[in-house]
């Protein structure tokens, strides 16, 4: 396919992630990264006319921290990143996502963006996500405009695994972090984005928005559970690894 007929979406399959014992070492294994074209963009099988899929959440949770290198403790204090450090004073743990990390899941992109998860309560299709799929507003307090922005990359990982897949994880430049005078109001999906239901359907999340959540609001942006459902175990949809499990 040449790169005429491309557009300019990338979207990555994270297949999983490994982690070394001393969890200094993350390594990220790709399995696939999608390329679509205007012709081939994906069908769901029917519209959302009865609001099964629905918006659930929201978060401006990581400001100015995403694609630097998250082991300079200078720079993480300087940009106001979460980290804790050793006795030795090298970081031991940080929501800080490293610039390596980044290239792997997007290519290169601008240093120091912000994330932002957003959820549904069905899983996506992963073959039908896009960056193009979302919309958000952004709104400056100080002058009082709304000014419109589409996240630079989007990716399904670190919840890429097959039981999984309801939460996107949306990188870019969404506000001014703990200056708390810009940030998100409102995240439309504005393309066909589709959602896997229970019964093997895929139902068009397009026309679905979120606003007026709170957790938009970098200083208000709290952890809190989303979904609980109680549900036989089973390892079925965990990664390819044997997972550990009790007798």
């Amino acid at each position: 396919m040449s790169r005429s007929v491309l557009e300019s979406r990338r979207v990555l399959d994270v297949s999983q992630f490994a982690r070394s014992t001393d969890m200094r070492v993350l390594l990220i294994i790709t399995s696939a990264i999608i390329y679509q074209c205007n012709e081939c963009a994906a069908k769901c099988t029917r519209d959302n006319i009865n609001d099964e899929v629905s918006f659930d959440s929201a978060i401006y949770g990581i400001a100015n921290c995403i694609n630097i290198n998250a082991n300079d403790v200078k720079e993480l204090e300087q940009r106001g990143c979460n980290y804790r450090s050793n006795k030795y004073g090298h970081v031991e743990k940080t929501s800080a996502v490293s610039a390596a990390r980044v290239r792997l899941m997007c290519g290169n992109l601008p240093s120091g963006l912000d994330g932002m998860p957003v959820s549904f309560n069905y899983p996506v299709d992963a073959s039908t996500l896009s960056a193009d799929d979302f919309l958000i507003d952004i709104y400056n307090e100080t002058d009082q405009t709304v000014k419109q922005v589409k996240p630079l990359c989007v990716t399904l990982g670190p919840e890429n695994e097959k039981n999984e897949l309801q939460t996107v994880a949306m990188i870019g430049k969404f506000g001014d972090g703990k200056g708390n005078s810009t940030y998100p109001v409102k995240v439309e999906v504005v393309s066909d984005l589709c959602f896997k239901t229970e019964n093997g359907d895929t139902v068009n999340g397009k026309g679905l928005i979120r606003e007026r959540d709170p957790n938009m609001n970098y200083m208000n942006a709290r952890i809190f559970i989303l979904h609980a459902n109680i549900q036989p175990f089973s390892v079925k949809g965990e990664s390819s690894w044997k997972p550990l499990v009790g007798t």
